[in-house]
């Protein structure tokens, strides 16, 4: 028969910065492409993340993808057991003013998906980010859902 698999890397949490140096740390995930859905979204060019608006280029956003329903969202640090799955940074939609995100190689179940302002999310430390509110989430396999942030 025939397989097709897809090694995913998380850049966001793949490298590092120690003592003036950047570290490759690979973090890899590999899926079965027959069995995989995809997320995406779109958080309005108004949308703030703690009073900070997501245009605002110190915001930098980001989108997290946890396992699970209810999970109540953590930065990528190496002392939580709560992880995301996945992290992507928005991109801006020249069309419409808003910032986007797109999420693909997910397995079927349920997930919680935030937002925060992802400059600042250190990998080998644990940060005080704020989180928008958490969305709940189920993706099916060979589908797209959709999380917008108003």
């Amino acid at each position: 028969g025939m397989v097709d698999f897809t090694i995913d890397s998380d850049l966001r949490r793949s490298i590092t910065l120690a003592n003036g140096q950047y570290i490759l740390k690979p973090v890899l995930r590999i899926m079965n492409n027959l069995d995989v859905g995809t997320l995406k979204g779109t958080a309005s060019n108004t949308f703030s993340i703690g009073g900070v608006p997501v245009s605002d280029p110190a915001c930098m956003p980001a989108a997290y993808v946890y396992a699970g329903a209810g999970v109540a969202p953590v930065d990528i640090n190496p002392t939580s057991s709560v992880q995301p799955v996945a992290s992507t940074a928005l991109k801006l939609d020249n069309d419409t003013g808003d910032s986007v995100y797109t999420v693909g190689f997910l397995a079927p179940g349920d997930y919680t998906v935030t937002l925060a302002c992802g400059a600042m999310d250190d990998p080998l430390v644990a940060d005080s980010l704020t989180f928008a509110t958490p969305k709940d989430v189920t993706v099916s396999a060979d589908t797209t859902v959709t999380a917008d942030f108003p």
